[in-house]
């Protein structure tokens, strides 16, 4: 039931129409082109996997990762979404200040974040950093969004 309540929460969808990164002709290029079509089509085998899982954010070399910053990332894991936030805000020149929350009941200050829905008990932030809003709690002021701090 919390699967069908979380797809028919969605309002909005995109159909991407122009393939970029699997457009050259190269071995690596072919050889991802491949395994994307066979992610497709649900047939990915172990030699798909190995290619995918080299480019997880945690196996990326400190160089690669410096570089593919400002890219578009899926993250595996919580923790590779955690590193990958703590990473951004080290980057930067200003301050980082952490917020903590101010819970309304004992029970919430010790509830874990999965219990609190992903909630955190403290929300690190930094002039400049973006920070992605999941859910709007305050609906008056309209739809959540990717927003900048200034």
């Amino acid at each position: 039931m919390e699967g069908l309540n979380a797809y028919c929460s969605f309002n909005q969808s995109i159909t991407l129409t122009t393939i970029h990164r699997q457009a050259g002709t190269d071995l690596e290029q072919v050889r991802f082109r491949e395994a994307l079509m066979r992610l497709q089509s649900y047939n990915i085998n172990q030699t798909d996997y190995e290619l995918f899982s080299s480019r997880f954010w945690d196996h990326l070399s400190p160089e690669e990762s410096e570089k593919s910053v400002d890219m578009l990332h899926l993250m595996p894991t919580k923790d590779s979404v955690n590193q990958y936030n703590h990473m951004c805000l080290a980057r930067g020149e200003e301050p980082v200040l952490i917020l903590p929350a101010k819970h309304n009941s004992e029970a919430a200050r010790k509830a874990l974040d999965e219990e609190a829905e992903g909630l955190h008990a403290k929300v690190l932030i930094s002039i400049g950093a973006s920070v992605m809003l999941t859910r709007n709690i305050w609906t008056s002021k309209g739809k959540s969004s990717k927003h900048s701090i200034d």
